[in-house]
C-alpha cells in the first residue's frame, strides 16, 4: 500500500523544539516490512534531489523524521533510513506541559537543591579589643559578638 511522505531539509539542531525546515517534495512511498514507528525505512523511486534532503514528515503517523541514510536499491529505487524527531513530532504536547524545572541556564530557584550549582563560601573573622569596659558593666571582661549572614 502506497503512502505519502514529504521530504525536505532542516538546519536546526536536533534539540531545538521549534525547528526551521522546508518540506518541498511529496512522494509516494512503501514501508519496508518489519520497520518500526521510531526508525522507519521508506522505499521510493530514486531521484537525485534526495541526496540533499535530511528531514521528512510522514502524515500517516503524524511524525517528523531525520533522514540518516539513503540506500540505493535495484530497479531505480532507494530506501530512506530515518529516526523519529520527538521534539518536532510532539511539539505542541511539550509546549503544553506544566513542569518544575530543576536546572536551566538563565535563572536559579533557591528553593530547589542543585548539587551542580557553584557556590562560594567564605568568612571574615575580625577581633577588636576595647580598651575600656562598657560603662556600668563592671570589670572590663565584656565581649560583643556579632554574627552577620545573608545570601545574594
Amino acid at each position: 500500500m502506497a503512502h505519502t511522505l514529504q521530504i525536505g531539509t532542516t538546519s536546526s539542531d536536533p534539540r531545538v523544539l521549534n525547528k526551521t525546515f522546508s518540506l518541498d517534495i511529496a512522494v509516494s512511498v512503501n514501508l519496508k516490512e518489519g520497520c518500526s514507528v521510531l526508525q522507519p525505512h521508506f522505499i521510493l523511486d530514486y531521484n537525485p534531489s534526495y541526496a540533499t534532503c535530511n528531514y521528512c514528515y510522514f502524515s500517516d503517523w503524524g511524525r517528523y523524521y531525520f533522514i540518516n541514510n539513503i540506500q540505493m536499491l535495484p530497479g531505480n529505487k532507494c530506501q530512506l533510513d530515518c529516526i523519529v524527531d520527538p521534539m518536532q513530532s510532539f511539539n505542541s504536547e511539550i509546549k503544553n506541559l506544566t513542569v518544575m524545572v530543576e536546572r536551566q541556564e538563565k535563572r536559579r530557584n533557591a528553593m530547589l537543591v542543585d548539587d551542580e550549582y557553584p557556590i562560594e563560601t567564605s568568612y571574615l573573622l575580625e577581633q577588636h579589643v576595647f580598651p575600656n569596659a562598657f560603662d556600668g558593666y563592671g570589670s572590663g571582661n565584656n565581649a560583643v559578638i556579632e554574627i552577620v549572614g545573608g545570601a545574594s
